[in-house]
């Protein structure tokens, strides 16, 4: 018999990237740390995202944005995913999110299920009937 090795790909990116939950009362901020949201974190932010809204589904998630400068179309999809997935129980508001980051949010109508707000501290201060934007 002949012993064959065969590498095992690891994508050091994704070993770095850790999602921060911080609770503020009944509102869970989710610290993002990298600067690209893109797909090659994509799976590992929709599951983030899954097991923290299916987890105490009364309390207010806070997304913040302030440290990412790229969001591309699948961690937007992973980010609407875990939403529907969890049958929008939970309310989610958008804090910080940067230009071009705020264009794509903008682009794909985040506002009808998701709040956006200039800052972290805007988005802690909603009332629950402001965490769904008008349409």
């Amino acid at each position: 018999d002949i012993l064959r090795f065969y590498p095992i790909y690891i994508n050091l990116k994704d070993m770095r990237m850790t999602f921060t939950n911080r609770q503020y009362g009944r509102r869970t901020i989710v610290e993002i740390p990298m600067k690209d949201l893109d797909s090659s974190i994509a799976t590992l932010f929709k599951n983030h995202l899954l097991e923290l809204l299916e987890s105490s589904p009364d309390d207010m998630v806070v997304i913040d944005l302030e440290n990412v400068r790229f969001l591309d179309s699948t961690c937007l999809g992973a980010l609407l995913t875990a939403f529907r997935q969890t049958g929008s129980k939970r309310k989610v508001a958008l804090a910080a999110p940067q230009t071009a980051v705020l264009e794509v949010l903008n682009a794909a109508r985040i506002t009808r299920v998701m709040a956006i707000t200039r800052t972290l501290n805007e988005a802690l201060c909603l009332l629950p009937e402001h965490w769904l934007a008008d349409s």
